[in-house]
């Protein structure tokens, strides 16, 4: 995927939907997409501390996955 590809998701679907899908199926996954995760955070949803934000909402989704 590239830029224009994920622009393109944006037109489509909107921040907001592109941000809870980007939350849900891509944050979990960890170290594994860690610097996609931290180029999404600072560049499309400007997040001012990326790393933490990435850690916490990782830690957020599965905990809820897990039921606690």
């Amino acid at each position: 995927m590239d830029l224009d590809e994920i622009k393109v998701l944006f037109e489509l679907y909107g921040k907001q939907t592109v941000k809870r899908v980007w939350l849900e199926r891509l944050v979990p996954q960890g170290d594994y997409l860690y610097t996609l995760n931290r180029f999404f955070a600072w560049f499309y949803f400007r997040v001012k501390k990326p790393d933490m934000y990435i850690k916490s909402m990782e830690t957020r989704i599965l905990n809820r996955r897990m039921g606690k």
